[in-house]
């Protein structure tokens, strides 16, 4: 065998090693006492299409305010809230209807992706749902499924308003 050869080969076989490697330490982050869950953020589309995007994490803990706890209680609730993992690369797929399409996310676990829906929209409402589902979950687990919520205006509207004021004080 050649001097090349042996190389690729021992190249080759240490790549598998460190993959089986990295895929056994995925398995045991990712187990099921870890649950996923998919969090979608606010689309926009229109009568052609429909945006959707989100993010995939690992074990959210508690996202719901507790009123009158203690300030530690609530510092801690607040630093789960902030602190979270992320699934990497997630593969996540949208259902509008009987349209589907499919993404594989960022290294920090954001996804975004277009259904192309060709005018099927549900008539008179501004707002539709379109069904997330995680298509790379552990196999201990549920199906991860969450359901996005996306705006679409209506073609008659001249204009539209975009204001980022949910996390301005005003006074």
């Amino acid at each position: 065998m050649s001097d090349e050869k042996r190389d690729m080969t021992s190249f080759v076989r240490g790549a598998e090693e460190q993959l089986e490697r990295l895929k056994r330490q995925y398995r045991e982050r990712f187990k099921s006492e870890r649950p996923l869950t998919i969090v979608p953020y606010m689309g926009y589309g229109s009568a052609r299409r429909l945006r959707v995007s989100g993010r995939v994490l690992v074990n959210p803990g508690e996202t719901t305010y507790r009123n009158n706890e203690d300030i530690w209680d609530n510092l801690g609730d607040m630093y789960r809230r902030f602190e979270n993992d992320v699934l990497p690369f997630p593969k996540v797929r949208g259902q509008y209807a009987d349209k589907s399409a499919a993404a594989t996310g960022d290294d920090d676990g954001l996804f975004g992706f277009d259904i192309n829906i060709d005018g099927q929209l549900t008539e008179g409402l501004q707002w539709h749902d379109v069904d997330l589902m995680l298509l790379d979950q552990p196999a201990d687990q549920e199906d991860v499924r969450a359901v996005g919520k996306v705006m679409v205006t209506s073609p008659r509207a001249r204009f539209g308003v975009i204001s980022d004021i949910d996390d301005t004080v005003i006074t």
